[in-house]
């Protein structure tokens, strides 16, 4: 199998560790660092390398380890196809696998011990997906990644409209909230449609 793993610097020696394991496993390893636990990195560089290439299905897995976990999770489940899942024991590793397919181990170096985790990881690359309900589950979550925001909608020219009926049930969520178009974020401190979108456009016309 090949396995794409990555770290941050809280994670290098746990990640030494699995991918001697892996390759002592027979596994064909991509190591995307970091490499030194000196000097720190941030972790959502690391998870995304790691993520994209398992989404582009040039790895079969990918094991991410930080601190505890909890960022490299978000981080990689941003990206398009991920199923990346935070276990702590052998249990939820096989369960993440049997029941939510995942495609990506996520790893706490700070919270889960060097044997145990180990274990877990050699666990989690044989055990199979169940599929069944499991599947029309898993599919639900596709579906709803691949749905367009029809909140916001952008014309030929790039302008901006709000669906006025969502955008007021979505007034409070809005306010002081941020909003993401391309590498523009645009902060918001209104909750009427209209302004909303009258203020995202001349950000985007500066």
């Amino acid at each position: 199998m090949k396995i794409a793993i990555a770290s941050d610097h809280a994670g290098v020696a746990l990640k030494t560790e699995i991918c001697n394991m892996l390759l002592d496993l027979g596994h064909e390893v991509k190591d995307f660092g970091t490499y030194s636990a000196e000097a720190r990195v941030d972790y959502p560089d690391m998870a995304f390398l790691t993520a994209e290439s398992v989404a582009a299905h040039k790895y079969d897995r990918g094991v991410l380890i930080c601190g505890t976990g909890i960022g490299m999770m978000l981080a990689a489940n941003k990206v398009q196809g991920i199923r990346a899942a935070l276990c702590h024991d052998q249990f939820t590793a096989l369960l993440s696998r049997r029941h939510n397919d995942s495609n990506i181990i996520v790893l706490g170096a700070r919270v889960t011990g060097m044997d145990v985790a180990k274990e877990m990881v050699k666990a989690w690359l044989v055990e199979p997906f169940e599929g069944g309900r499991h599947s029309i589950r898993l599919q639900k979550i596709t579906s709803y990644e691949q749905k367009p925001n029809t909140m916001l909608n952008a014309d030929a020219k790039g302008h901006i409209t709000v669906d006025e009926n969502q955008a007021t049930s979505h007034a409070k969520v809005w306010a002081g909230g941020d909003i993401v178009l391309g590498a523009a974020t645009v902060i918001l401190a209104m909750g009427e449609g209209r302004k909303a979108a009258a203020a995202i456009n001349e950000y985007l016309a500066k």
